[in-house]
């Protein structure tokens, strides 16, 4: 799993995407752990809908941490 860290801006993104993609097998693996905490369906839905809002930001960052110097030129489309 991919985790959250605060000098990366798309890295809780990337780590619910992650959480997502690989949630049927962390229930399994879960699931021999009694006391583990789960997630629900509605909370997974919920993950998934913040991923979806989420996905043009990391786009747009992507884009602009991309290039060493950003110019106003390339930002104003991205907007």
């Amino acid at each position: 799993l991919i985790q959250s860290v605060p000098t990366r801006s798309n890295s809780t993104y990337y780590m619910l995407e992650r959480f997502i993609e690989l949630s049927d097998n962390i229930s399994l693996a879960l699931l021999e752990c009694p006391k583990a905490p789960m997630l629900t369906a509605s909370k997974l839905q919920l993950a998934t809908e913040i991923i979806q809002v989420m996905n043009p930001i990391e786009a747009a960052t992507k884009e602009i941490c991309g290039e060493q110097y950003v110019t106003g030129s390339k930002i104003i489309p991205l907007i």
